[in-house]
């Protein structure tokens, strides 16, 4: 969970000299700050989220309230619920699974969080909770200015010359994150910036305990992206040596689409591990497939790189079916032997963090 901090930016210069070398004292910091929030039953607050310079008009002011459910015995930064409330929004994130609530039509749509996942802009306002992992994988931090007496700033290198910045109150827990990167051109003077204010403790979420309400109706979400429980959209691909693949010909077998280009790092990073499933499971009938979008490389060549040993296509004539362009990259399909699409992950880990477990089960269940 923690790539989401990536989207937190302040993009340019946030004054404030340093006061300490990096060392010891910001790690006990950093270590307070950890173990007073992971503490809690639940973490209960009010946010403000907002852009200035010219993201002033991309992300007006935004406020409501989050409360984040700890996980007692993971790693920093997860949690087992989290719900939003901003006016007539109302979101929660319960056991994997994301819950939609639209008060207008009664209706609450679901989904497991590697489907569909949460709008970035939602999941933003998590950060209060999840940025501690970022804390506690931070090897150099160091104290610099706060802006409020009390306050402790907490500067972190990042790569590229990113700087994060999470601030620390008196009582330990985080009440404000920015991010600033080197000068980006025109992004050099704007800026998004998380305001959490009025922390509570130990407060009680009702929407946990009924996650859908008696008068609402219940509707699965996929999004814009192909229905699951329906037909797969249908395809005939090229591999790079010119032999063709249809979708028609694999019935009776289960497919991994698996979504890549070389330009994308946590595809490259997530070949190991659709290899090692592909060596487990060809002998049972599954096939998988790593299906390149805008690629210009050698696709066969890079796969052989880092170890893939499974058929390349060219998805670039399917890619609208797909949605690609609203998904990105990495991105999985997993297509039972009758066609049906039986599920997606869009997940940068998902060949390593769900895609096993989640084949396994299907294919326990086919048997």
């Amino acid at each position: 969970m923690t790539l989401f901090l990536t989207v937190l930016i302040a993009v340019g210069h946030l004054a404030g000299p340093h006061s300490d070398p990096p060392g010891s004292d910001a790690k006990t910091h950093i270590r307070r700050c950890i173990e007073t929030m992971m503490a809690v039953s639940t973490l209960t607050y009010d946010y403000r989220y907002y852009g200035t310079g010219v993201m002033a008009q991309q992300v007006p002011p935004q406020e409501g309230v989050v409360l984040i459910r700890p996980t007692k015995k993971g790693q920093p930064g997860q949690y087992t619920t989290a719900w939003l409330k901003s006016g007539d929004r109302e979101l929660m994130v319960k056991d994997q699974r994301v819950f939609r609530y639209d008060h207008a039509a009664k209706v609450v749509f679901h989904n497991p969080l590697h489907r569909v996942g949460m709008p970035n802009d939602d999941r933003r306002k998590f950060l209060a909770y999840e940025g501690l992992a970022y804390l506690a994988s931070s090897p150099s931090p160091r104290i610099v200015t706060a802006d409020n007496p009390g306050d402790t700033t907490i500067e972190i290198e990042l790569a590229n010359g990113a700087l994060a910045r999470a601030t620390v109150n008196d009582r330990g827990f985080l009440r404000k994150l920015a991010m600033t990167f080197p000068d980006w051109g025109g992004w050099s003077k704007a800026s998004m910036v998380l305001e959490i204010n009025n922390i509570r403790i130990d407060e009680h979420c009702a929407r946990e305990g009924r996650p859908f309400p008696v008068d609402f109706e219940v509707k699965p979400y996929s999004g814009n992206f192909p229905q699951v429980g329906k037909p797969a959209p249908t395809w005939d691909l090229a591999a790079p040596n010119g032999d063709r693949v249809s979708l028609e010909d694999l019935r009776g077998h289960w497919v991994v689409m698996d979504f890549w280009a070389e330009w994308c790092p946590p595809c490259l990073k997530g070949i190991p591990a659709i290899e090692k499933l592909h060596q487990r499971y060809r002998k049972k009938g599954v096939k998988f497939f790593g299906v390149t979008w805008k690629e210009q490389g050698n696709a066969a060549a890079i796969l052989r790189k880092r170890g893939g040993t499974y058929p390349i296509l060219v998805g670039d004539p399917i890619a609208e079916a797909y949605r690609l362009e609203e998904s990105g990259l990495p991105v999985i399909y997993l297509i039972s032997p009758e066609g049906q699409l039986v599920d997606f992950i869009r997940d940068p880990r998902g060949a390593e963090d769900i895609l096993p477990d989640l084949l396994s089960e299907l294919l326990e269940k086919d048997r």
